[in-house]
């Protein structure tokens, strides 16, 4: 017979069972959705439960206002600390942001709790990517891609990180499953990362076309120009008002536009590096705007009431874009210009700006964007840049003081297996010479070493040049002999900054835009002899202004002449040309004509 319990005994248990009580009510507090019920206090407002708390802080997140949509998932992750999916939630809203030391941090959180979701690792793998982490990125992207490989995007990102760290095993296989998922209209890779690997203009189109399809677009807005005093109103967006190629390209252009006949207006979407290029940018335009904080509906609402004619994006498919403020139409004109060398697939997007080289007019119908024929080349450059005095000796920077060095400073992401071929050929050819390649990456040191090895050349005949400031970047160029370009993604900034101090490249141009553009930079520069037909004829070429001197010497004097007089270097020229275009669009629009083709004639 069970024991009668003492008053003290029954006192003992009452405190035991509250107590149970109230750790159990804190556990599900910490465990399940709020329960509103809890905190109700007479009539007042309830509190809204964890889901609701997390699709307000989506909500946020998905108009652009990330820094709200932040601090809501911090708020939430106070309730939950180990939520996986707040964690990553909080984790792309700031790799969104560009800030991708804190993204990377909740993205490592998120595979400490669960190692085997497929979306983190890809997360993870961008961050790493875009801090120059490049090996640790191949990895993550892998991983996913091994957890998932149907998860959008990921065979892209896995290929295209094998191609960037020079691991090229298998990936000719890869690529063409690659090719063939865009054709079949997969998500499998981004536009951006996609024009790596072809030059077919179709499959370019089909990729960016169905990234693009993913926003939504507003109609075209009817309304009279709003200039002041006559003029065109012309905003810029880009995310590169910073130490970026974007802004040195761009710097003398906006110093140089007509303000009789343009206000010109930049919309800064992204971080300001306090660098001298940015306040260079700055007090270039008319007025710079800093939206980096703001969402896409605001920035979209600000344009529409300055009433903007021309809306330049500067961006297209890269990071950090704002395809979202495009697609909601806030100017009645819109262009893609400079930072983004294919189409867009956006029917939001009127006007592409070209030249008759990187994109003939038959190519037309691979644009969703009509095209604008400039009269030269399409690229810009920066004259006006103060190149040190002191010029680097060749054992400074690491390279023979005899010897024929061949020089790439395109991104390793740029090289196939094909091209870095010919590569070893030439020095096997050229008995001394070096190759002089851009990386400051050890891993992609060590993997091109071994590729370099495993087709007979010595790895130590590679150079590594690390990055550098642009003005040093510029006063070492005159010490190679020769810049060898890449395919399928030619050099662009790279290109014209070789041209600019006098170094000869030679090209091979593919089919399309990107793979074009340092061919149309030597047409502009009065150097057609330097546009190879073929790879064939690109590796002779290469051979034969490495070892007959006195014609590489005859190149150089013509190139040396030639910069200083021909269009590619003519701002002024290049300016008036970029401003008929404008004007011809506006034209268009008050006739109101929908877009069409345009060919700005020379000035």
């Amino acid at each position: 017979m069970p024991r009668r319990r003492e008053s003290g005994e029954a006192d003992l248990d009452a405190r035991v069972t509250n107590m149970l009580a109230q750790r159990q009510f804190r556990a599900d507090r910490r465990q399940a959705p709020l329960d509103p019920n809890h905190f109700r206090r007479g009539t007042g407002p309830r509190m809204k439960t964890f889901d609701e708390l997390l699709r307000a802080a989506s909500d946020q997140e998905r108009r652009g206002d990330y820094e709200k949509a932040a601090l809501g998932y911090r708020q939430l992750l106070r309730i939950r600390p180990n939520s996986v999916k707040v964690i990553g939630q909080l984790g792309i809203a700031r790799s969104t942001q560009g800030r991708f030391e804190e993204a990377l941090e909740q993205f490592d959180k998120v595979a400490a709790l669960d190692p085997n979701l497929a979306d983190n690792h890809n997360n993870r793998g961008l961050c790493l990517f875009w801090l120059d982490r490049y090996e640790e990125a191949a990895l993550a992207f892998r991983r996913a891609w091994e957890l998932d490989p149907d998860l959008p995007y990921v065979l892209g990102n896995h290929v295209y990180l094998l191609r960037g760290t020079c691991r090229w095993e298998g990936i000719e296989e890869l690529t063409q499953r690659l090719i063939q998922a865009v054709r079949k209209g997969h998500h499998a890779v981004s536009p951006l990362f996609f024009m790596q690997f072809s030059d077919d203009p179709a499959d370019l189109l089909a990729c960016a076309r169905k990234t693009a399809s993913q926003i939504s677009a507003a109609p075209r807005p009817r309304r009279p120009p709003s200039g002041k005093n006559g003029r065109i109103r012309l905003a810029y967006l880009s995310a590169d008002y910073r130490d970026h190629a974007a802004a040195h390209c761009i710097a003398e252009l906006i110093e140089r536009h007509d303000r009789s006949r343009f206000e010109v207006i930049a919309i800064s979407t992204g971080p300001d590096d306090k660098s001298a290029v940015r306040a260079r940018v700055k007090a270039a335009f008319d007025q710079f705007i800093d939206v980096s904080r703001e969402t896409s509906d605001a920035i979209a609402q600000r344009v529409s009431s300055m009433g903007v004619d021309i809306l330049v994006d500067q961006m297209g498919h890269s990071n950090g874009n704002r395809m979202g403020v495009f697609a909601l139409r806030p100017a009645p004109i819109q262009a893609n210009y400079l930072g983004f060398a294919c189409t867009t697939g956006a029917t939001f997007i009127d006007y592409i700006i070209v030249d008759p080289f990187i994109v003939p007019p038959d190519q037309q119908r691979f644009f969703t964007e009509k095209l604008v024929h400039l009269p030269d080349c399409y690229w810009p450059y920066d004259t006006r840049h103060a190149v040190p005095d002191r010029r680097p000796t060749r054992t400074e920077c690491g390279l023979p003081e005899r010897g024929f060095v061949f020089a790439s400073f395109n991104s390793t992401t740029k090289l196939t297996p094909e091209i870095f071929d010919i590569w070893m050929r030439l020095l096997k050819a050229v008995p001394g010479s070096v190759l002089w390649q851009a990386s400051g990456d050890r891993a992609i040191q060590k993997n091109l070493g071994s590729e370099a090895a495993a087709r007979g050349v010595d790895r130590e005949r590679i150079v590594f040049a690390p990055v550098i400031p642009l003005l040093e970047h510029l006063a070492r160029l005159p010490l190679a002999d020769l810049m060898l370009d890449t395919l399928p993604w030619n050099a662009h900034t790279t290109a014209s900054q070789a041209l600019w101090m006098n170094l000869p490249i030679i090209t091979c141009p593919g089919r399309s835009f990107h793979s074009r553009v340092a061919g149309s930079m030597l047409l502009a520069v009065g150097m057609p002899d330097l546009i190879a037909g073929s790879l064939e004829e690109y590796e002779a070429l290469a051979r034969a202004l490495a070892t007959e001197p006195d014609r590489l010497r005859e190149v150089r004097d013509r190139l040396a002449k030639n910069r200083l007089v021909m269009p590619l270097f003519d701002t002024d020229r290049y300016r008036r040309h970029l401003e008929a275009a404008y004007e011809t669009m506006v034209e268009i629009w008050l006739r109101g004509e929908p877009p069409r083709s345009i060919s700005v004639d020379p000035i």
